[in-house]
């Protein structure tokens, strides 16, 4: 309801592609009759959403929201400006320390103090510039260093066991999600809030560990 439309876009595609992976799944395991009734759970969860909108949401929100049917979110005045502001946080981080940036909501007031009033934003069109200004390369590892650990045990799993022990209903979210909060990254800073950064965390440990360990030849014995 309150998302843009490429936020809507973005997790509309991931969680589509999450549910076509869950109904193959669920038909080749359990059966014709369960997978009717993922599909019918799946109708119903859609609707809920849909009708609030339908019901509630002025004109203008959905007149918005339909965008994401053309896929035309941002006009070409939104790229010049967007380019601007991250050319102007590249300066940043290149002038300043690369190391651990100029801190944490310098960006904005360097903006108040360069730019004129109408240009005054507290936060840039693109999440990673802004993120590498303001903490640099070791801030930058912080968020990313966590992921990097997690997708290096989820190769390994991957290459040890092979496809046959994937649980693949939670491999795909995770995947997916984090795909998103990357992609939704170079548009906006979102991926630095609490309520995003910790879900796509959670998400993608149950995706390293939809693949079990591999064990030992002493436990295969056992």
């Amino acid at each position: 309801y309150f998302a843009p439309a490429f936020v809507v876009a973005f997790y509309s595609i991931a969680g589509v592609v999450s549910a076509l992976v869950v109904a193959v799944y669920v038909a080749v395991t359990k059966g014709v009759s369960a997978f009717f009734k993922f599909v019918v759970a799946l109708i119903i969860a859609a609707a809920i959403p849909l009708a609030i909108i339908k019901m509630y949401a002025p004109r203008e929100l959905i007149d918005a929201k339909s965008t994401i049917l053309t896929f035309n979110f941002f006009s070409a005045e939104y790229y010049e400006t967007r380019k601007m502001y991250v050319d102007l946080a590249a300066g940043v981080w290149r002038d300043g320390n690369i190391w651990h940036g100029a801190g944490i909501g310098y960006l904005p007031l360097f903006i108040e103090k360069t730019m004129v009033e109408s240009a005054w934003v507290s936060r840039i069109p693109h999440g990673w510039w802004q993120l590498l200004a303001e903490r640099g390369f070791i801030g930058l590892g912080m968020f990313v260093l966590p992921f990097a650990v997690l997708l290096f045990l989820l190769v390994r799993r991957f290459v040890a066991n092979g496809v046959k022990k994937v649980f693949w209903p939670f491999f795909v979210l995770g995947v997916s999600a984090v795909s998103v909060v990357i992609c939704e990254g170079f548009y906006d800073v979102s991926f630095m809030r609490a309520e995003v950064l910790i879900p796509s965390a959670v998400l993608f440990t149950l995706c390293v560990n939809s693949i079990p360990p591999k064990r030992s030849g002493k436990d295969n014995n056992q």
